[in-house]
């Protein structure tokens, strides 16, 4: 028990997302009395069920937190930095297919223009970088691939590096490889292989990997194959270093979705949020204290998810 135990607070260490018990509810079951209350999401087996939905704070939390080892509830500072500091310059490559592309999003920017906005309240001065351009944003450079799977966009990642030097990959990437029963026994392997070769060209580069979204299909054994995949990722992205982190985006439900695989306005948002809150718990926040919430889409709120 001792040693299961501290396995997992190494899993956090390395993860930056609350790890739970094994038979633990991915959502959290108790909350303060004034917190915003999460929303119920699917069921999840195996490690990724181990992820509950960032919930958001209800209060400032005590000076001695340790942001690391923190549930995801913990509470942090409303305050955005003063208006006269020195922006950070943070070259940030949104890499996969048609999610991250923006396939439907109102305006086509997907999870891109709530990161860029997020990022920039928190000091940085974002550049969104890549060989493609779509969307209503001023900054909309982005690797998003319409129909690539994870060896497809495997085969053109070393050049993206070198063109692009990103600080920063957003990898999402696997879900055309379902779409197509893409051999998909291997696919855990091909997106060790992928991020392997990101690692090679740009060593000095933070990299997210995420889980897959939701996604509804017809097809028999879709599920338990997304499912399997998602399950591979923790223990892959454990093995590549501290520069590599996982993020559960697989927290994206289906409801949230525009059609079989692409998130609505909301989906995306909650898909925005989720990239931030993963990289506010990495190394890439040097603040020393926790990142603002702002908008926070699982909750009551109004916006993209409650018009």
């Amino acid at each position: 028990m001792r040693i299961a135990r501290i396995a997992r607070l190494l899993l956090v260490s390395a993860i930056g997302f609350a790890v739970l018990p094994a038979n633990a509810n991915p959502i959290r079951e108790s909350a303060p009395a004034n917190a915003v209350q999460a929303e119920q999401v699917e069921p999840f087996e195996g490690p990724v069920a181990t992820y509950e939905v960032p919930s958001k704070p209800a209060e400032p939390a005590p000076a001695s937190a340790e942001p690391e080892f923190a549930a995801p509830g913990y509470a942090v500072p409303q305050a955005v930095p003063a208006a006269t500091a020195v922006a950070r310059p943070l070259k940030v490559m949104p890499l996969g297919d048609s999610i991250t592309y923006g396939v439907g999003s109102s305006i086509h920017v997907g999870y891109r223009l709530d990161l860029w906005k997020r990022l920039y309240t928190v000091g940085f001065a974002p550049n969104f970088i890549g060989s493609l351009r779509s969307g209503h944003m001023g900054d909309n450079n982005h690797e998003g691939h319409i129909g690539w799977r994870i060896d497809q966009v495997s085969a053109n990642v070393t050049r993206f590096m070198a063109l692009y030097q990103p600080d920063v990959v957003l990898l999402h990437i696997g879900t055309n490889d379902l779409a197509q029963n893409y051999d998909m026994a291997h696919a855990p392997q091909r997106l060790s292989l992928l991020i392997d070769k990101i690692r090679r060209a740009r060593p000095t580069a933070r990299i997210y990997v995420a889980s897959l979204i939701a996604m509804k299909s017809s097809q028999a054994g879709v599920s338990t194959k997304r499912t399997a995949f998602n399950n591979a990722i923790p223990g892959i992205v454990q093995k590549k270093g501290p520069m590599v982190r996982f993020v559960p985006q697989h927290l994206v439900p289906a409801k949230d979705l525009s059609d079989q695989a692409h998130p609505n306005n909301c989906g995306y948002a909650k898909m925005a949020y989720i990239w931030y809150y993963a990289l506010g718990r990495s190394s890439l926040n040097q603040s020393g204290k926790a990142w603002p919430t702002g908008y926070y889409p699982f909750g009551s709120a109004k916006g993209p998810c409650n018009p």
